[in-house]
């Protein structure tokens, strides 16, 4: 994807983890977040952006890219999930759908988008108050 671009739709799920959402749904500033389940990284980071989303009312999803075989076991996604506590939308990549779309080249992998779900922003890892200044930013030019 390419900045300015739209938010795709959320199609070609091999399934959906705590709930459905369609982008109609995302009203607010939106992080789509691709994770694995092998990736250390990407539980590491949780929490912070956990902190970010709550406290500046952002919509998350949260994209489960496998990054092996064994990535693909449900019951370990699923174990996953309620282990870290990701209680937001989880897209199942497991068919590299949205993947081939974002086409993030690891993970964890963000991308922003404004209220007009534009893509604003996307980061590879890194620092999350890189993620946190460009929300505020973005909150500052919606005013």
């Amino acid at each position: 994807m390419k900045l300015k671009e739209t938010m795709p739709e959320f199609k070609g799920a091999t399934g959906w983890l705590n709930r459905k959402v369609r982008k109609d749904d995302l009203t607010n500033i939106t992080i789509v977040h691709f994770w694995s389940v092998s990736c250390s990284l990407c539980k590491e980071l949780l929490p912070k952006l956990y902190t970010i989303a709550k406290n500046y009312e952002i919509d998350l999803v949260a994209v489960h890219m496998p990054r092996q075989p064994d990535d693909e076991a449900l019951a370990t996604v699923k174990e996953a999930v309620r282990q870290f506590d990701i209680r937001e939308a989880v897209f199942l990549d497991h068919n590299k759908y949205l993947t081939d779309i974002y086409n993030p080249r690891f993970v964890p992998a963000y991308y922003i988008f404004d209220k007009q779900q534009q893509l604003r922003h996307m980061q590879v890892a890194g620092s999350m108050r890189l993620i946190e200044n460009k929300i505020q930013y973005l909150l500052r030019e919606s005013k």
